[in-house]
């Protein structure tokens, strides 16, 4: 695959619009227990990192299936991912803990730049760096895969902690339904 920066814009665009438009699958489309797993169902941050998480999954799979299974990509998406994954809840707990509370156009510019770093440090991570030997392209594909599982089983099973709460409703999963913005 060519290292340009064109597929990581496209993967940033696309998560982006993707990403804004499943914030609002599951009241749209009246709570339908199927789009659980790939759509926030409350407000916590947990389920907004479904986000960044599925349509990341998506472009990358398609992105990977047009290119070939190239290992080196999928290792720098994975640690994209991740990084982006992770900066979303850090970012977040960080502002909201200094602030004192969360702001909506601050969560929505958050949700822009965890996108943008999940792409360019992959693209970045793809271009510049050799492929890790070994163990860590298992391990990084393995880590998107435990997070895709957790997703799935945590939208009805959350553990009771910050990170899986509605803010709003002070519930946890799927038994909060989400409030019209």
């Amino acid at each position: 695959m060519e290292h340009t920066v064109k597929p990581a814009l496209w993967g940033f665009l696309f998560t982006s619009i993707a990403g804004t438009l499943l914030h609002f699958a599951w009241q749209s489309f009246g709570n339908p227990a199927i789009l659980a797993p790939f759509v926030p169902v409350n407000e916590s941050i947990w389920e907004h990192l479904k986000l960044l998480y599925w349509p990341t999954v998506f472009y990358s799979t398609v992105q990977l299936f047009r290119v070939g299974l190239d290992p080196h990509l999928l290792w720098a998406r994975c640690c994209g991912l991740v990084c982006g994954l992770l900066a979303t809840v850090i970012f977040y707990y960080t502002y909201t803990g200094v602030i004192g509370r969360g702001f909506l156009t601050v969560d929505i510019l958050l949700f822009y730049l965890s996108a943008f770093l999940t792409y360019g440090l992959s693209h970045a991570l793809y271009a510049r760096f050799p492929i890790p030997e070994g163990w860590e392209v298992q391990l990084f594909s393995g880590l998107i895969l435990l997070i895709g599982l957790a997703m799935l089983f945590w939208t009805w099973a959350p553990p009771h902690i910050q990170l899986f709460r509605d803010p709003i409703s002070g519930s946890f999963g799927i038994v909060a339904p989400m409030p019209r913005r």
